[in-house]
């Protein structure tokens, strides 16, 4: 597992991170974790990339991508699992994307 931070996470063990990179056997994962009450936006830019593709696996959100954006919105105490494809590895994954997120 890779975390990611927002700026605003993973400062101490009380403080939770929103976005997690796994990998299970050859299979690539995308956790994303809102703890606001709020709904929130996560854009993943570096996605498009050989193919890239995103399947929920856990949860509901509303997706979208377009050519090298991933646009996840959450709603508030939500959170979603993403099985991600496309022939990029889980190191090439962790290096491409940078993850930001706004409250809507």
């Amino acid at each position: 597992m890779f975390p990611w931070t927002t700026g605003r996470t993973g400062r101490n063990r009380d403080d939770a991170y929103e976005v997690m990179l796994g990998q299970a056997g050859t299979e690539l994962f995308l956790a994303i974790f809102n703890w606001s009450d709020a709904r929130r936006e996560y854009r993943f830019t570096g996605w498009g990339a050989n193919g890239a593709e995103a399947a929920l696996v856990s949860g509901d959100a509303d997706l979208s991508t377009s050519d090298d954006l991933l646009r996840v919105s959450l709603a508030g105490r939500n959170s979603i699992i993403l099985r991600l494809g496309g022939s990029q590895t889980f190191d090439d994954r962790r290096k491409a994307l940078e993850v930001f997120s706004t409250e809507n």
